[in-house]
């Protein structure tokens, strides 16, 4: 009975960890990908090949930031990415920059933000919105 208990508590304290190496397995694969992606955004030759890049970014980084704990992930993409996180974790801002071929650029970004009602976080795709002058 004794060795029943301790391999009881054992397993409850292990599922977590297996849980958390699982979910850095994922998020560094997230990571690895949008780097990739990122690098295309700054550096592709084309605007086709920047905005294309941007675009797949942009659905992949939503698919990630909608993994459950993505919020205590710490994404690093140098200065091609910022990416700003309130320190009680309720919300995150992620934004880059398209350079067109007239050096003109265009803002993309994704908000993530803790929502009290579902308990969850929620996920809004930020417009860049030019002033017409």
């Amino acid at each position: 009975m004794k060795y029943r208990k301790a391999i009881l508590c054992l397993v409850v304290l292990l599922v977590p960890l297996a849980l958390t190496a699982q979910n850095k397995v994922i998020m560094s694969k997230y990571q690895a990908d949008l780097q990739q992606l990122f690098q295309q955004v700054y550096y592709a030759p084309t605007d086709n090949e920047r905005f294309r890049a941007s675009d797949e970014a942009l659905a992949l980084f939503r698919e990630a930031l909608a993994t459950e704990n993505s919020i205590r992930w710490e994404w690093d993409f140098g200065r091609l990415v910022s990416v700003l996180t309130a320190p009680d974790k309720k919300f995150r801002i992620v934004t880059w920059l398209v350079a067109d071929d007239n050096a003109e650029y265009e803002c993309f970004g994704l908000l993530q933000v803790f929502s009290e009602k579902s308990d969850g976080y929620e996920i809004y795709t930020l417009a860049d919105r030019k002033s017409v002058v």
